[in-house]
């Protein structure tokens, strides 16, 4: 169009000398060229115009054909099925129900890892877990998972050999927990949505009764909402006399905060590192671990009054060694050895001396010196046992969905578990825990169940 624009060569009315007779033909002649080439570049350009018009209108017509088809397709089958279920019991239904949804959705598999390190699993959840805890005085196990659910597992042997503990079930309302933790009666929940806390109180035989089924669990106490800025990535009871708790945030909130069984803040300290990206308590319950954005392990020394209460959270020592923030930390049981995590590719070996508060580093384990961690797509957790009475201890490491056991002294591979949780998971989660003389190993992953393995002394 825009030729259509361009003005022809003016037209003269007037009468014209003979000199002029000339110029006037060459105008004409121009004139008549310049439509000729006019009413061609017309014409194309319509042309070409009416060409886009029909393939736009094909294209638009063939889009809205398909989903017709596809729809008479799905009818066709509806309609077979409707037929069929007339025949089916609802057994029968329900199984196909789940079978169509099964295909649709394709989940991990379940079956149990071929090891024979493996004891068991405290399985039957819907979706990732999300926390754990035990209670070894009594052989209690508590797995929340993102579904809104939390269990507890009783065990019956201590050799945790059972295939399917009995467990109580607690249902939460509306959002999952982020933590839990529990010591005799008392189950501390995190709740994500509202960043707070309930506890409840736990009975294995409840007097209790609701429609003729025992009641297990029974709210206590419902913290207000937003305890901290974000998620509550960790919660501590305290497994002492149970009359406080200790909660950490992820994200941006680097703050630890120490709370009554009431709900009343009791302490806050800011580690201001950037971000904190795991929290800790020694298993004898007088340290506490936070490892961060920063290189450097942070360690608080929980104090009481005379009646056990909490007193203060005083800083105590650090963890130097590391080059980049340490993502997981663990401890042992008697609190006197820790592994640490970190962004540099690295694992380190901690020797604790409680009575001095002075910490050394006794063993590096770098990635690239084992084949297994240096060629793993992602390190993510680790743990570590010592047993005193034979002066030398394990490291467990959590690599893709694999785990990798080493001895110390010397941090040699012992043994690689592959395939511990479910194909294009990771294990998230490892933990050491010692029942009688046994040493077992709980693993968590990115699945929905937890695995329990004996690891040889």
């Amino acid at each position: 169009f825009f030729f259509l624009m361009i003005r022809r060569p003016p037209r003269s009315t007037q009468s014209r000398s003979s000199a002029a007779s000339d110029v006037y033909k060459r105008q004409v002649s121009t004139q008549s060229t310049w439509g000729e080439f006019e009413k061609m570049t017309t014409f194309i350009i319509w042309l070409i115009a009416f060409m886009l018009l029909a393939l736009f209108l094909f294209k638009h017509f063939s889009k809205q054909k398909q989903p017709l088809e596809t729809e008479k397709e799905k009818v066709a089958p509806a309609k077979e099925m409707h037929t069929e279920e007339k025949k089916l019991s609802m057994k029968d239904l329900k199984k196909l129900q789940a079978k169509s949804h099964h295909t649709a959705k394709p989940k991990a598999k379940k079956a149990n890892p071929e090891h024979s390190w493996f004891v068991s699993a405290l399985k039957g959840f819907g979706d990732v877990i999300t926390g754990f805890d035990a209670d070894l005085k009594h052989l209690l196990f508590v797995v929340a998972s993102r579904e809104k659910t939390v269990k507890i597992f009783k065990y019956e042997k201590k050799d945790l050999s059972e295939a399917n503990p009995h467990y109580f079930l607690l249902q939460l309302d509306y959002f999952p927990a982020t933590a839990v933790s529990l010591y005799n009666d008392i189950l501390a929940v995190a709740i994500d949505g509202d960043n707070t806390i309930e506890l409840y109180t736990f009975e294995e035989e409840p007097a209790k009764k609701v429609n003729g089924k025992p009641v297990h669990f029974s709210l206590r106490t419902r913290f207000e909402k937003g305890l901290h800025k974000n998620t509550i990535i960790s919660l501590q009871l305290d497994k002492v006399n149970g009359k406080f708790i200790v909660t950490g945030s992820g994200e941006k909130d680097t703050t630890i905060k120490v709370w009554s069984m009431n709900g009343q803040n009791l302490a806050l300290i800011n580690t201001s590192s950037l971000q904190n990206f795991y929290y800790t308590m020694s298993p004898d319950q007088k340290y506490f671990y936070t490892g961060a954005w920063t290189p450097d392990v942070k360690v608080f020394e929980v104090k009481r009054e005379k009646d056990g209460s909490f007193k203060q959270l005083a800083r105590c020592f650090e963890l130097k060694g590391h080059t980049g923030g340490v993502h997981y930390i663990g401890v042992d049981a008697e609190a006197e050895w820790a592994v640490t995590r970190s962004s540099d590719h690295s694992l380190r070996l901690w020797h604790i001396e409680k009575e001095f508060n002075h910490p050394k580093e006794r063993e590096t384990l770098f990635y690239k010196d084992q084949r297994c961690l240096a060629e793993a797509k992602a390190v993510e957790s680790c743990a570590v046992a010592y047993s005193s009475r034979q002066e030398k201890g394990v490291v467990a490491v959590g690599f893709d969905n694999n785990i990798a056991v080493f001895r110390f002294p010397g941090l040699t591979l012992d043994q690689v578990i592959t395939e511990a949780h479910a194909e294009e998971t990771l294990v998230q989660g490892l933990a050491f825990h010692e029942i009688g003389e046994r040493l077992f190993l709980f693993s968590t992953g990115t699945d929905d169940r937890v695995n329990v393995w004996r690891i040889p002394l």
